[in-house]
């Protein structure tokens, strides 16, 4: 609506201006039309509502991206059975892709056709593939598509769109900058596309691939698509990251134990482990990397005991065991009990060492 007024503003005044020319050669009037002032005009306007005079527009996509398209599945010459479209997580952080489809258009198609993506978590760097309509020719079928739909798709010209929800895109031909649009792709002779021109049209061996396997996202299809032999990926082949992951640090099973001198392994179960600082307790950090938290961890100096010892008690004639909490091996503060003999004996079993702790010195 707010294009449509611009543009008749604009028409307007252009009227006003030529009013005077009614009767001028159709060559003048032209020329007249094509005066710079009145292309500034345009052009000021439309970069003021964020538009482009081209007509093209963009599908901004933080993360999850249309990295790959085929159309030529089943049909002659073609190696793949099946038409298929291929995302890929671009992004540093998982994205779920419930809720979400592909939509396709043919080249100036207003009528989508959608295939509902899984209930499914795309982590940093992964693919997804999508198969679609087969056709009655081909070799080789893909290799355990994601999931499957039902589109057959032009092996030459048409649309695709990443859609947030899984409702039939109502913005005609131009759904580039509609909001529910992730990522966008026309090739060859598309009508709407990111950027300044449309990517590459399709054919029965080749496909549309983004550059960089899936991370070059400039939102102009022409720049970020290329020619190529399809090459389906799914969740299962090795990731691709386009950018460090997050990593939040994460304590290790030392963290909490007690230990007889400072731990130097199993520090982190993620994240880089700082210095070891402290005589006992000792603590220490995880640290994160690439935007993620560090956490503060700490270990315990062990104490000695308790230890169980025996003794000859003089009166009774009978070993009795008796439980003795031993503060440090290093203390020379201990008690004794004081049971006439037995106390020789019990003091030489305190002076047991934690090198020698079943025999008497």
């Amino acid at each position: 609506m707010k294009t449509t007024w611009i543009f008749n503003f604009i028409e307007q005044r252009m009227f006003h201006s030529l009013a005077g020319w009614r009767n001028k050669p159709s060559h003048l009037i032209a020329d007249k039309l094509h005066h710079q002032r009145w292309r500034r005009l345009a052009g000021t306007v439309l970069l003021g509502l964020g538009l482009s005079s081209s007509g093209t527009a963009l599908a901004v996509s933080p993360d999850v991206v249309i990295s790959q398209v085929y159309g030529g599945g089943g049909n002659s010459g073609a190696i793949y059975t099946n038409d298929f479209i291929e995302l890929h997580n671009s992004g540093a952080s998982a994205v779920s892709l419930n809720g979400w489809s592909v939509q396709y258009a043919s080249a100036s198609g207003t009528s989508w056709q959608v295939t509902n993506l899984g209930n499914v978590t795309l982590q940093p760097g992964q693919y997804y593939l999508v198969q679609e309509a087969a056709g009655s020719g081909g070799t080789t079928p893909l290799s355990a598509p994601d999931i499957s739909g039902s589109i057959a798709m032009s092996a030459s010209n048409g649309k695709v769109a990443l859609v947030t929800t899984t409702t039939a895109l109502a913005c005609g031909g131009t759904c580039a900058t509609d909001a529910s649009v992730r990522d966008y792709i026309g090739y060859g002779t598309a009508t709407n596309y990111e950027g300044s021109g449309a990517a590459p049209g399709l054919s029965n061996t080749t496909a549309d691939l983004r550059a960089s396997n899936g991370c070059t996202d400039t939102d102009d299809n022409s720049a970020d698509f290329t020619s190529g032999a399809p090459n389906p990926r799914n969740t299962a082949v090795t990731v691709y990251l386009c950018s460090a992951p997050v990593i939040n640090g994460l304590c290790g099973p030392a963290d909490g134990q007690t230990f007889t001198s400072a731990p130097t392994t199993d520090l982190c179960a993620a994240g880089t482990p700082s210095a070891v600082s402290g005589t006992g307790p000792w603590t220490w950090t995880c640290d994160g990397s690439n935007g993620g938290t560090n956490a503060s961890c700490s270990a315990n100096l062990a104490t000695g005991g308790p230890f169980t010892i025996f003794h000859m008690n003089d009166v009774h004639a009978r070993v009795t065991p008796h439980k003795w909490i031993i503060n440090q091996h290093s203390s020379t503060n201990f008690g004794f009990e004081d049971v006439g003999g037995a106390a020789y004996l019990a003091g030489e079993l305190m002076s047991l060492t934690t090198a020698h702790p079943t025999r008497v010195p």
